[in-house]
């Protein structure tokens, strides 16, 4: 007697949790850049670039492309500190929503989507440069870490 295979996607008889929730660590692709709409709404718009290298069985490092993020910001505080502390090649950890949309491009009527995250929060780790074999781990005395933002500057923005 044969038996019967489990089915693939059985009746919901639970309810699994699920989030869209993104968080991507990389680095800026470019400075971020700033859009203002007639209501006086802003949001800040950048890319973030994360890298795809990977060490082989060998343990020679394999290079591939990196992999491009674009990330909105619309968080009025959340765009000030964007706009005033973020350049391009900056480390940046983000997280936030992912959301897809669609439009029809002008010029050939093709229909097209745009993927991007929208980010709740933003923030710029501290990392040193590696000089003369160091671990790079950050010390108090480090330019990096000495001309950070004081504590009260920092924004934060809870999305809840």
């Amino acid at each position: 007697m044969r038996r019967r295979a489990a089915p693939l996607f059985p009746e919901r008889t639970t309810n699994m949790p699920n989030k869209n929730l993104m968080t991507v660590i990389g680095y800026l692709g470019r400075d971020p850049e700033e859009r203002i709409f007639n209501d006086g709404g802003r949001i800040a718009t950048f890319s973030v670039a994360t890298s795809n290298d990977y060490r082989d069985k060998s343990g020679e490092w394999v290079q591939k492309p990196p992999t491009w993020h674009n990330v909105t910001v619309q968080a009025e505080s959340l765009v000030d500190a964007v706009l005033s502390g973020l350049t391009k090649g900056d480390p940046v950890h983000v997280e936030g929503k992912a959301r897809e949309r669609t439009y029809t491009d002008s010029k050939t009527g093709e229909e097209k989507v745009f993927r991007d995250i929208l980010a709740f929060y933003v923030a710029k780790p501290i990392y040193t440069k590696k000089e003369n074999g160091g671990s790079g781990a950050r010390r108090d005395t480090d330019d990096a870490y000495a001309n950070r933002p004081p504590e009260k500057d920092i924004q934060f923005f809870d999305p809840f």
